[in-house]
């Protein structure tokens, strides 16, 4: 296999061989509201201190979102989940989601051990679930990349807001 057809397998196995189309999808839409939704519940409702998240240059905002999304949903969803879901018992649906995302959705809640407290990392849970579901729901990595990144302007820029 020559180069070029080699890099074409590997980003069509990562799921990066199609663009995204979000606008069009009400589902897409609902989660991002959803997202901004349990960021403003985080700080109000939750009453977490937002000052340790508030960002401050561009190199940092830059690295919530773009930088960050795309590294991790390549690897999560594009890698882990893509290779999961290739296989019959990655196929598998548990109460409506599937194996793959499962598996995937814990190994990200524990990636974010790593950095954060337990709570914090498991308050990543969902909002993995939900990329995995949106990787599903477009055959494709991008949307979740978006997505991801939607959901890291909301708790910043949320955080900022409240930190006032």
């Amino acid at each position: 296999m020559d180069t070029r057809a080699w890099l074409a397998a590997v980003v069509r196995d990562l799921g990066l061989d199609r663009a995204p189309e979000p606008y069009a999808d009400a589902a897409f839409i609902a989660l991002a509201a959803a997202g901004l939704a349990g960021c403003v519940a985080l700080w109000t409702v939750l009453r977490v201190d937002p000052r340790g998240s508030v960002l401050t240059g561009t190199m940092a905002w830059f690295g919530a979102l773009a930088l960050q999304p795309f590294v991790e949903e390549t690897l999560f969803r594009g890698l882990l989940q893509g290779a999961l879901g290739r296989t019959a018992a990655g196929r598998r649906r548990i109460a409506g989601v599937s194996v793959a995302n499962a598996i995937t959705s814990a190994a990200f809640v524990g990636v974010h051990l790593v950095h954060h407290t337990l709570g914090w990392a498991l308050a990543t849970g969902p909002a993995s679930l939900a990329l995995g579901w949106v990787r599903e729901r477009r055959g494709g990595t991008w949307s979740a990349i978006l997505l991801h990144g939607v959901f890291n302007a909301e708790f910043f820029a949320t955080a900022a807001i409240f930190a006032r």
